[in-house]
């Protein structure tokens, strides 16, 4: 499967970068909706034609996933706000975790993506990610893996890449249960995310 978070800077013989049509993707899907959005658009609104779209991205999921990484990373910021605010090792998994799916779940388009758009390859991007993802959720949660090594809250077997792996699958599986209530998605955190991050010793 293709990467779909190479460099975003690359441009093609029409000198076109990949950033500029994942732009034009984000504006066709805000004015259009994503299911109404078809890569016609798309290429219209990047300057390009077609068969150089896809050129640069070998499928509609391929695009739409780097679409998905772009808005993920421009929460990056609000996410990483949202952990920094918690202490406790605990807090910051559980509560952070609830404030990241929020944060989310408030991104309209994001929301649409994920509703409208059905493929195995998104699917996939979602749940398990890429070296990009992860290297973007290593950055937010960064300082609350050290702190939970340094208290051996956290199982030290587990690299940061690891960490981040699973704390994005299991923030995907309560994205897809939207109907759960903060309640239950806590209730569900616990069970899942830090049962599967602490030692089994940590309270």
């Amino acid at each position: 499967m293709t990467d779909t978070t190479a460099p975003e800077h690359e441009s093609t013989h029409s000198g076109v970068s990949r950033k500029t049509v994942v732009d034009a993707a984000l504006k066709c899907f805000r004015q259009l909706g994503p299911h109404k959005t078809s890569m016609t658009d798309i290429a219209r609104e990047a300057g390009i034609s077609r068969k150089t779209l896809y050129r640069m991205f070998e499928d509609r999921p391929a695009l739409v996933n780097q679409v998905l990484f772009q808005l993920l990373r421009g929460m990056g910021s609000k996410s990483a706000g949202a952990v920094a605010k918690y202490q406790d090792v605990k807090e910051a998994l559980i509560e952070g975790s609830i404030e990241n799916i929020r944060i989310a779940q408030e991104e309209e388009l994001f929301q649409a993506i994920i509703l409208n758009e059905t493929s195995t390859q998104m699917e996939h991007f979602l749940v398990q990610g890429n070296d990009a993802v992860r290297a973007e959720i290593v950055k937010i949660w960064a300082p609350v893996f050290e702190r939970g090594r340094a208290d051996g809250t956290l199982r030290n077997d587990l690299s940061d890449e690891r960490l981040a792996e699973i704390i994005q699958n299991v923030h995907s599986l309560v994205l897809m249960r939207k109907d759960e209530t903060e309640s239950a998605q806590r209730a569900f955190l616990e069970d899942l995310l830090w049962a599967a991050l602490t030692n089994q010793s940590a309270s």
